[in-house]
């Protein structure tokens, strides 16, 4: 145990004065002189010591500066600092590396790195260790870090080989850890909306479009189950699923709710009413002062246990089926699709572990529900200028039959007027009984058969002009389309 200052000062002075006692000095037979010059002696000794003590604690002032400069410069640094043995053993290490691997620092020291690091990345770390060593040189890899009881996040590892300051002959690994696991998470939305957009310019199918996006999705959350709801008719039926059972899409399928009577029901609007979590985001019954929802209109938890737990159907807007719940699934999320001001149905996201969202991820996933909307409208109005075009075409087919017809129907009805009018002529001036006059009653009937569909000919070009302003009108409607 050491000592207290004071009490080593109380010591020394008890010592002193016994060996004054033990060897007494007579000081009047001390001279004047001799007393003068030894007062003056221990005056200096005096402001010696005085000057001395001051030193000393400017340089224990010092030494502090230094060891809370060294504190903040270490312990406090952005990345995590370790200090390895060949073997992977950490010796030593900082407060923002005990941090990462989620433990306390006296609990890390002498155990080994590896146990939290991911089995599939445990032979990266193990030749990036040995490459340390043979080469030594600075090194550099990328790792999954597995954390105590926490959520795996991606780190860069730098590290270089290094001699003990004690003992030359051992060598040490000093290594960095740092948390890029918003850098991945960006790349990775990055690479998926670029992969999306390459879909939708594409692919013209809405369907295969659909399940190519969904699976995408699904790679990129890691989600277990991902699927789409869209607008068909009144309900929002799955378009596609990946990762749901039978059973649970054919039992969610539909969120209508029917009465008594099989109808549907209404609310005071006219719209349906719609059931569950999916009712609430997909008619916008959301409010963003509720942690479970976005700004944006989305749902979205962690643990669908503790929400059921803590929260009543009047903080959740409606009446759930809990569904979700039911199936083991704790992390959801209900995204919409927007089309304008209209939604035209969402992504749902479900795991059954916990804590596999986060609300930065949520807000990326509104912006690519957004860009499908946007997607889907697009097609739909190409689907419509399709049906207008070929009405179009159709209707300038009819315009050019009925043109070609009435041109014809002049010309002929000129020349059926000639022979018509001869005919009349003829059998004016024969008798009923001339050989001649039955074969000239014929020409005239058949003259006035023909006159007869002249007249249709020409009343189907007189529709020729409806026919010309409806196919203005389609242009005109597909130029605004485009």
């Amino acid at each position: 145990m050491k000592k207290n200052p004071t009490q080593s000062m109380s010591n020394l002075r008890t010592r002193a004065e016994k060996v004054i006692q033990e060897k007494p000095e007579n000081l009047n037979e001390t001279s004047e002189p001799d007393i003068q010059k030894l007062f003056h002696e221990l005056h200096v000794h005096q402001i010696e010591l005085e000057l001395q003590n001051e030193e000393l604690r400017l340089a224990q002032k010092q030494s502090e500066e230094t060891q809370k400069r060294y504190f903040d410069l270490y312990d406090l640094a952005p990345v995590g600092y370790f200090t390895l043995t060949k073997t992977g053993q950490i010796i030593e290490i900082n407060l923002t590396g005990a941090d990462l691997l989620g433990i306390e620092r006296k609990k890390i020291i002498n155990t080994w790195l590896r146990q939290f690091i991911l089995p599939e990345d445990q032979d990266t770390f193990y030749f990036h260790l040995n490459k340390c060593f043979e080469s030594h040189t600075r090194q550099t890899c990328e790792l999954k870090m597995k954390p105590l009881n926490e959520i795996p996040f991606y780190a860069q590892i730098e590290s270089v080989a290094d001699q003990n300051d004690n003992n030359e002959k051992e060598i040490f690994l000093k290594l960095t850890m740092t948390n890029i696991d918003k850098l991945k998470q960006a790349q990775a939305c990055n690479c998926l909306t670029i992969d999306i957009l390459s879909q939708i310019n594409q692919i013209n199918e809405t369907e295969e479009l659909i399940r190519n996006i969904i699976i995408l999705i699904k790679t990129f959350s890691g989600m277990e189950a991902v699927g789409i709801r869209l607008k068909e008719g009144d309900d929002y039926p799955y378009f596609f699923t990946s990762g749901f059972s039978s059973n649970f899409i054919q039992t969610e399928n539909h969120l209508c709710v029917s009465g008594v009577d099989g109808k549907l029901l209404r609310d005071a609007t006219g719209n349906p009413v719609l059931e569950c979590m999916c009712g609430n985001v997909l008619c916008n019954r959301t409010h963003q002062d509720l942690p479970f929802f976005t700004a944006n209109g989305s749902f979205w938890t962690h643990s669908t246990s503790q929400l059921l737990a803590s929260t009543s159907e009047k903080d959740r807007q409606s009446r759930t089926r809990n569904r979700c719940n039911g199936e083991g699934y704790e992390s959801v999320a209900l995204i919409p699709i927007h089309s304008g001001q209209d939604i035209i149905g969402l992504i749902q996201l479900n795991d059954r572990r916990k804590n596999m969202l986060f609300l930065d991820r949520i807000h990326f996933l509104e912006g690519i529900a957004n860009s499908i909307g946007i997607a889907l409208h697009r097609k739909t109005v190409m689907k419509e200028k399709e049906i207008l075009a070929e009405q179009l075409r159709h209707s300038q087919k009819i315009e050019a039959i009925g043109t070609m017809a009435g041109g014809i129907a002049h010309d002929f009805n000129n020349i059926l007027g000639v022979i018509l009018g001869n005919t009349e002529i003829v059998l004016y001036s024969v008798t009923a009984d001339n050989p001649s006059h039955l074969p000239l009653s014929e020409v005239r009937d058949a003259s006035l058969r023909a006159r007869t569909l002249i007249r249709q000919m020409l009343d189907f070009s007189h529709k020729e002009l409806k026919c010309f302003m409806k196919g203005k009108k389609l242009q005109i409607t597909i130029e605004y389309l485009e």
